[in-house]
């Protein structure tokens, strides 16, 4: 098994968070690119949520989009969306439960929990629906919406090795369509 391509951010902010990933996304795209699984790509940041990556393989073009977040014991508290509940994230969250899963497909959430150590397993790697389902209360407009810390208690946790070998994973997926 692979360890990450690149050392492990410090926790200090989402953008050190998204900063990292990022790196560790050109990476493992490279290498894949370097073995023939991948042709080409491009990453955008900021691209409707904080990462969008556009892959092409030989035999299928992928697109994928990561939201990142941070926990700061400090909050109590993860945000989602602005204050007022209105953002993409917000826009996400209140779809229908098909429609969630289908973009659990193209959508995946790295969440941090900055008051573990860097080297510990701090990280999850979850779907739209994992989120929705740790929502305190209801996702809803015109209020703060917040994930609740309880997901690090509640969800696999990942090193930062175990992250990038899940990150590769997500970004070569493509679901077999189900039979009807």
């Amino acid at each position: 098994m692979r360890g990450a391509y690149t050392d492990e951010p410090e926790l200090r902010s989402e953008k050190a968070l998204c900063d990292g990933v990022l790196e560790e996304i050109k990476c493992i795209l490279h290498a894949l690119k370097l073995g023939g699984k991948v042709i080409n790509y491009v990453i955008l940041k900021e691209f409707g949520l904080d990462v969008a990556i556009f892959i092409k393989m030989p035999e299928r073009f992928l697109f994928k989009c990561i939201e990142l977040k941070v926990y700061k014991p400090s909050s109590g508290r993860i945000g989602v969306g602005n204050q007022r509940g209105e953002g993409r994230q917000i826009d996400i969250l209140l779809l229908n439960a098909d429609e969630l899963a289908l973009l659990d497909v193209f959508c995946g959430w790295i969440l941090a929990d900055s008051s573990r150590e860097t080297g510990t397993s701090r990280y999850v790697f979850c779907t739209n629906s994992d989120v929705r389902e740790h929502i305190m209360g209801q996702v809803q407009r015109g209020k703060q919406n917040n994930i609740s810390p309880r997901i690090f208690d509640k969800t696999k946790l990942l090193t930062w090795d175990g992250l990038s070998i899940e990150l590769e994973k997500f970004l070569t997926s493509w679901p077999k369509p189900a039979v009807s």
